[in-house]
């Protein structure tokens, strides 16, 4: 092994610097990772707004798991886990408090910290829903990392981070940076992920259309102006590793919030193009996908298809209305008069989609905090609707099953302060031997029944592509009506 690096020290964090290489965040995780639960957050396509940063957290010190009214703080080594008592964000405020310390400047914003899973469910702690769905996953409704040790690519200067924080980390820090520096990264040859059986949605086309005109229906009665429906597909899984599917996704749709969570019994598979929420000192930002197009293959031209999109009456309409939500989102934790919106109606081009997105900002209001933050924005409103409670409540009546990590977040929080969420669309769960994703869209007063249900294919189609399968592949629903 190469002699240490020198590394640098304040307080209890240590760190150093070395040049990227041919080293990406994706060969830093396969090198680093533990075998048991750790974390990438990865920007595999970087816009200039959005994708400076990939971050590899290889281990965890401590994890707090929560499903339903019941949380523990496990800790590897430790037989059991402490059971802890109280709303789930109550006790994240507790942890971050715990944790918190002066930035480093020149660091990237992440310097050690907490990472981990908020799934759609954890909304349940602070809202009244009906709760009908069916849980058949069982996976938690939180599931965080305490990450005492980090590494992280600077995209733009082209750099790696090695961190840590605590007694005797900085030998970690010297060893794995001077580890980086002197070898290319190793050749991984891993099976492929296959799957047992093409992957099903639990409606078929009719079944989807007809739960459309039930959201439409809510919206000629005045209920809501805007819902976002979804169907999950799912399959058994043959062989091979979730890693192995995010490999694959990442290389076909690459994404500027694209994550792996390795869980005990799980994992989160995802190429996650929105951000739902960022705080980077007082500034907070949200940056909400509403409009998608397929993006045209073979000759025909890019440009006109984007500009087909930022004119079309029904995807301007979705739109607008959500960055509306948003901006009241923000408006509840932001100090009066700071939330604007500093870029409309952009483009966004992905593998299979093309999308609009607009870009929210304001400054967080000084009696605020992260954890109000998330309160106050979660789960997203391009994924649930407008009213967004409202919203929930039918999505709960007409969706059969719990949502469970779709349409959550996936993200970090920083020792120093700053945080950073997706939101988990184009995403997939691995567990019992299945392997599951939702597809879903915008349902406005103008929706096409049968365009909508096309719509969702589109935005599956990186996910199927990626296991191998195609958007004809869900003839049938593999469980009984409901």
């Amino acid at each position: 092994m190469s002699a240490a690096l020198a590394t640098s020290t304040y307080g209890d964090l240590h760190w150093a610097r070395v040049g990227q290489g041919r080293w990406d965040a994706a060969t830093l995780f396969e090198s680093l990772a533990s075998t048991g639960p750790a974390c990438l957050l990865e920007s595999a396509v970087q816009p200039p707004r959005t994708g400076r940063y990939s971050i590899v957290c290889p281990t965890a010190n401590a994890m707090v798991v929560g499903k339903g009214g019941s949380i523990t703080f496990a800790e590897p080594g430790v037989e059991v886990a402490r059971p802890l008592a109280g709303d789930p964000l109550h006790l994240l405020r507790r942890l971050l408090r715990e944790r918190v310390r002066p930035e480093v400047a020149g660091l990237p914003p992440f310097q050690c910290g907490v990472v981990g899973l908020l799934s759609y469910e954890l909304v349940r702690h602070w809202e009244r829903l009906p709760a009908t769905t069916v849980d058949d996953t069982g996976l938690p409704d939180l599931y965080l990392l305490v990450a005492d040790r980090c590494v992280v690519v600077d995209h733009r200067d082209a750099v790696i981070w090695v961190m840590a924080r605590g007694e005797g980390e900085a030998g970690w820090v010297g060893e794995t940076a001077a580890r980086l520096a002197g070898a290319p990264p190793p050749t991984v040859a891993a099976p492929p992920f296959t799957l047992a059986d093409l992957p099903r949605s639990h409606w078929r086309q009719d079944e989807y259309e007809e739960r459309v005109g039930q959201v439409l229906a809510y919206i000629r009665a005045g209920d809501i102006f805007q819902a976002n429906l979804a169907h999950r597909f799912a399959a058994p899984v043959a062989s091979g590793e979730a890693w192995s599917l995010y490999r694959r996704l990442r290389a076909i749709n690459p994404a500027p919030f694209a994550t792996f969570l390795r869980g005990a019994g799980f994992a989160v598979v995802s190429a996650s193009p929105e951000r739902l929420v960022r705080v980077d000192g007082r500034g907070v930002e949200s940056r909400p996908i509403a409009g998608t197009f397929p993006r045209p293959t073979g000759a025909a031209p890019l440009a006109a298809t984007t500009a087909a999109l930022t004119r079309d009456p029904k995807e301007r309409a979705e739109h607008l209305m959500l960055v509306d939500l948003i901006r009241n989102d923000l408006g509840r934790v932001c100090l009066y008069g700071t939330v604007e919106v500093d870029e409309l109606l952009a483009n966004e081009r992905y593998s299979h989609v093309v999308h609009l997105v607009s870009n929210v900002r304001g400054r967080l209001h000084p009696k605020r905090d992260r954890v109000d933050v998330v309160r106050a924005c979660f789960p997203g409103g391009t994924i649930t609707g407008v009213p967004k409670v409202r919203c929930m409540e039918i999505l709960d009546e007409l969706e059969p099953f719990a949502r469970g990590p779709y349409t959550g977040s996936i993200g970090y929080f920083s020792d120093a302060g700053a945080m950073d969420l997706n939101i988990l669309i184009r995403t997939a769960v691995v567990t019992g031997g299945r392997c599951l994703f939702h597809a879903g869209g915008g349902i406005v007063a103008d929706s096409n029944p049968a365009r909508e249900y096309r719509e969702t294919l589109h935005k599956a189609a990186a996910l199927l592509e990626a296991l191998g399968a195609t958007t004809g592949t869900h003839p049938s629903p593999p469980h009984p009506r409901r």
